[in-house]
């Protein structure tokens, strides 16, 4: 810039200060036309190139020399916005690329992406925290964008700062706070193509995070898993909770496969927005039986008791015993595991009592499964299958209907075998037949006899990278309704999507039960974020073993006809070691699950209703 200037006060001896010159608007001499009015000028029209009007009238030279000044102005003023324009940019995009250092406490922070993060997204949004959510991906930002906007997601007045980076990077993971966040939840990357799931990141991922932590550091870290298998490893690494996909989804579907209509309890239980899980010191209720206590909780609903153990090694376990027999001695350092409304506080009053019966004997009608139909193949194949060997005491037959059925049951075979050890006669107790079924080439369930089988299982098949796999299932579930229409016999069919848009296209067809991974797994992942303790009682709700949540006609208290309020129900549940937890108002696709239900308003129940209660499991 001095360059210039100096180049425009060689208009002094073009006439600047002539009289001529000084009859011009902008021509001034007022310290006597020198040094300083002459840099005067120059530096005015280097800033201003609109001075340049102000010399009519000067001499030709002179006009030449504004004119030459103003442009060069022009020049300089447009490299200096564009110098700061592309600072900024650059800024921007350093962001972006996770290069540049987040200066924020209390935030969450997403690591991976997937299809279960925009659904993550969704349901902390519901919380109304005012949180900051920071997404660290392999995916660019604009790609992150477009999906969260793809799936409805509402960014207005939200705190999303979307950022491409390794998850895997200490000095990446430095600048974007996990030291300083509240929560972080680790998700595997990939799209769910055949192996695109990566658990090794996962793991990496987690060491790195394990040593940014001291002690003093409050962060909840949650980790999800893919396949079961590394699971071992994923403990070794880090001691945070993890939630293995394949164990998750396999059980909930083995689950509602014995028990239709489950999806739903799970669906209500598990969700963020309306319902929690919440701990509930027993300081007052030291020596008192677990079934005493229930009653006192008289707006939340108790489920069981939880306490801190110390190991060996001298850290902490948390141990969450559900449905504890109902003379259970409660400590001092127990703590009640209830079900609350979200907002709510706990509220507790000693006068409430419920009197208990004496043992009941109650006959419960189970569904028999022995023979089930899978459609598709999914990474979830092999835990589905050993789950449906672990909640059976008898032989299982499992068809495999899908594209390449014999190759991917062999591999079945191989995998089963390997990992027996979890029930030493699993390999024996389970036959897997492969059958031939691809929608490219047959759209008909002719070679089927739906009828030979107990339940079917339609799996999201994200194989093929063409094909949308809600899109295959939505076509699996119309030609099971062709079937159904013509006379022919369904069994009750077990449902797993991606998208909750498709189960609202499909809410005429023979679904019993529909499990949306996607919206489950994120749910279960956000609620163990900010809630770790809840680990241990997803875990004991849904295991194959112990605890189980059941639906239970009147008749089985013998109390059909009855006129009954909610401490007679409590009551006979009770001498049947079972605790209550909700109801189902009717039966069919329009029945209402109500949970955590309001003692004052309890209603009167009928035949077509169902109580909902947690029992423990018997096999089949």
């Amino acid at each position: 810039m001095s360059l210039v200037i100096s180049f425009g006060m060689l208009s002094y001896y073009s006439g600047l200060f002539s009289a001529e010159a000084l009859r011009a608007e902008g021509i001034d001499n007022l310290l006597g036309g020198g040094f300083v009015d002459t840099f005067w000028w120059s530096l005015k029209h280097v800033l201003d190139p609109g001075a340049l009007s102000e010399n009519y009238g000067a001499p030709v030279g002179v006009i030449i020399f504004a004119l030459l000044n103003s442009m060069m102005g022009l020049a300089l003023t447009g490299g200096l916005i564009g110098l700061i324009v592309n600072s900024i940019q650059n800024a921007l995009e350093s962001a972006k690329q996770g290069i540049s250092i987040i200066d924020e406490e209390g935030h969450l922070i997403i690591l991976g992406w997937n299809r279960k993060a925009p659904s993550l997204i969704k349901q902390f949004f519901l919380l109304n925290t005012p949180q900051r959510v920071v997404i660290l991906s392999g995916s660019s930002p604009q790609h992150v964008q477009t999906i969260l906007k793809a799936e409805g997601v509402d960014q207005k007045n939200k705190k999303i700062l979307v950022l491409t980076g390794l998850t895997t990077s200490a000095a990446v993971l430095d600048r974007i706070g996990v030291s300083k966040a509240a929560h972080i939840i680790i998700l595997a990357e990939g799209q769910g193509l055949k192996d695109s799931y990566s658990d090794v990141n996962t793991i990496n991922s987690l060491m790195v995070i394990e040593s940014k932590l001291t002690a003093q550091t409050k962060v909840n870290v949650v980790a999800e898993i893919v396949n079961a298998e590394r699971l071992g490893i994923a403990n070794i690494a880090s001691p945070s909770p993890l939630v293995c996909t394949s164990l998750l989804m396999s059980r909930t579907m083995v689950q509602c496969a014995r028990n239709p209509g489950y999806a739903r309890v799970y669906s209500k239980l598990f969700s963020s927005a309306e319902i929690g899980f919440e701990l509930f010191s027993c300081v007052n209720l030291e020596g008192s039986l677990f079934a005493d206590a229930c009653p006192m909780i008289t707006n939340a609903t108790v489920i069981g008791v939880s306490w801190v153990k110390k190991l060996d090694d001298g850290s902490l376990k948390r141990v969450t015993v559900l449905n504890p027999e109902p003379d259970y001695d409660l400590a001092k350092d127990d703590q009640l595991v209830v079900i609350n409304r979200r907002n709510s506080t706990v509220r507790f009053d000693p006068d409430q009592k419920v009197a208990l019966k004496g043992n009941l004997r109650q006959l419960l009608d189970r569904p028999k499964i022995s023979d089930i139909l899978i459609f598709s193949s999914s990474p979830n194949l092999s835990a589905i299958i050993n789950e449906l060997g672990l909640n059976s005491s008898s032989q299982i037959t499992v068809t495999v209907a899908c594209r390449n059925a014999t190759d991917i049951v062999l591999s079945l075979d191989e995998n089963i075998a390997l990992n027996g050890g979890a029930r030493r006669s699993l390999p024996e107790s389970i036959t897997i037949v492969p059958m031939e079924f691809d929608l490219d080439r047959r759209w008909s369930l002719e070679q089927f006899d739906l009828s030979d089988y107990d339940s079917i299982f339609v799996l999201a098949d994200e194989s093929v990278s063409n094909v949308d796999a809600d899109s295959s299932t939505a076509m699996i579930m119309l030609l099971l309704e062709d079937v159904s229409r013509k006379g022919g016999v369904v069994p009750p069919i077990v449902v797993e999507l991606l998208d909750s848009k498709t189960k609202d296209v499909l809410k005429h067809s023979t679904i019993i039960d529909s499990v949306i991974s996607t919206e489950f797994v994120s749910a279960i992942l956000l609620q163990v974020a900010t809630n770790p303790f809840l680990e241990s009682i997803y875990s004991e709700l849904i295991n194959a073993g112990g605890i189980e949540m059941g639906f239970r006609p009147l008749d089985n208290y013998n109390m059909l006809g009855k006129s009954m309020g909610y401490s007679d129900y409590l009551s006979h549940a009770f001498a049947v070691n079972e605790l209550i937890i909700g109801y189902q108002l009717g039966d069919g696709p329009d029945a209402e699950i109500i949970l955590n239900p309001d003692r004052s308003t309890f209603p009167s129940l009928n035949s077509r209703d169902r109580l909902i209660v947690l029992a423990q499991q018997l096999y089949t």
